[in-house]
């Protein structure tokens, strides 16, 4: 296994795209100008090398793409993490509609996804895009083979790292 630590800035591997289209929740992350990292729990579709996040244009995510359109999303996974980060715009109107409901039939039923509307404070009118120009992944595979190369057996390695909290 000759897999490099980490995996960048090229197209993501079948693995990726995999985890990638599973109903998973992200990290998006935005800076607007002037002001702190800004990093919340989010839902997402990705396709065609963008990262779909339906969400409010009065939302602080939002509001930073309009000072910034820099964004990133983190995707943590049991064997791993993915990220993609670049160019961010923000979509309204025909193209929202069309992505706003794709987006919530991953992540909910049909009843959910009309009773979530109706419940939500700040109903999304707008979907930030991200495109994933610089894109990183590592996994834990990436380590077994550093353990093997440095003459240990992943089997051995368990007994180094201490049980991470669910």
């Amino acid at each position: 296994m000759d897999e490099k630590l980490y995996a960048t800035d090229k197209a993501y591997d079948e693995r990726c795209l995999a985890i990638l289209a599973e109903p998973r929740e992200g990290v998006v992350c935005t800076v607007g100008l002037g002001s702190a990292p800004h990093s919340v729990p989010t839902w997402y579709l990705f396709e065609n090398d963008r990262f779909l996040i339906s969400t409010h244009s009065r939302s602080r995510r939002a509001r930073n793409i309009l000072e910034n359109a820099i964004g990133r999303v983190l995707v943590v996974h049991s064997g791993g993490w993915i990220s993609g980060t670049g160019a961010a715009r923000l979509l309204f109107g025909k193209e929202f509609e069309a992505l706003h409901n794709r987006v919530l039939e991953r992540y909910l039923t049909e009843e959910g996804r009309e009773k979530f509307v109706k419940a939500a404070a700040f109903p999304d009118d707008c979907i930030l895009e991200i495109l994933a120009e610089k894109k990183s992944s590592w996994s834990k595979m990436s380590i077994a083979a550093n353990i093997q190369k440095a003459g240990f057996s992943f089997e051995e390695s368990a007994n180094w790292f201490v049980p991470l909290a669910h």
